[in-house]
């Protein structure tokens, strides 16, 4: 699937997002949260651009509301 250069900006601002406060608050943002972080107002494109985000590899989604698993993090909390 071709992605446009506008849907391009649009998933790295949502990959953007979810590295950000994941990194913030130690879990995932679920996707109310990324629609507020964003900006974006449809839900629809925020799942959209998460399953190209998952099918590049960048992403693994799970079935929960915080099941977004950034591929290639690891989080390690210190002191």
């Amino acid at each position: 699937m071709k992605i446009t250069k506008k849907g391009r900006q649009t998933m790295n601002m949502i990959y953007d997002a979810i590295v950000n406060f994941t990194i913030e608050n130690l879990y995932p943002p679920s996707i109310p949260e990324i629609k507020e972080i964003t900006g974006i107002n449809s839900t629809s494109t925020i799942q959209m651009r998460l399953l190209n985000l998952e099918l590049e590899g960048k992403i693994t989604l799970g079935s929960g509301s915080r099941s977004i698993k950034l591929n290639g993090y690891k989080l390690v909390k210190t002191d």
